[in-house]
């Protein structure tokens, strides 16, 4: 034990945040950088984990490389305008 006593599992937050974390890497880019973090950390507060793996997952289908269009995307789905554009 490097502590001296059991480390147990990382709060909810950490946990979410490490997801949010590995979507990115997976999907759009391994660059980081404490800006991307602290965007990555709002993502994981802000937005359901599902949503985040569309919206991923849509980025690398589309081969997005942009956190940005990530956010937009989000933030579109959220407010309910993510397919419709009133046509």
């Amino acid at each position: 034990l490097l502590y001296g006593y059991p480390l147990d599992a990382p709060p909810d937050d950490e946990t979410r945040l490490q997801q949010v974390v590995d979507l990115y890497f997976n999907h759009i880019s391994m660059r980081m950088n404490s800006f991307i973090l602290d965007e990555l950390r709002m993502v994981a507060r802000r937005f359901s984990l599902e949503s985040a793996r569309g919206v991923f997952g849509r980025a690398a289908l589309n081969e997005t490389r942009s956190l940005a269009w990530a956010i937009r995307e989000l933030v579109k789905e959220r407010r309910g305008d993510g397919e419709n554009t009133g046509e």
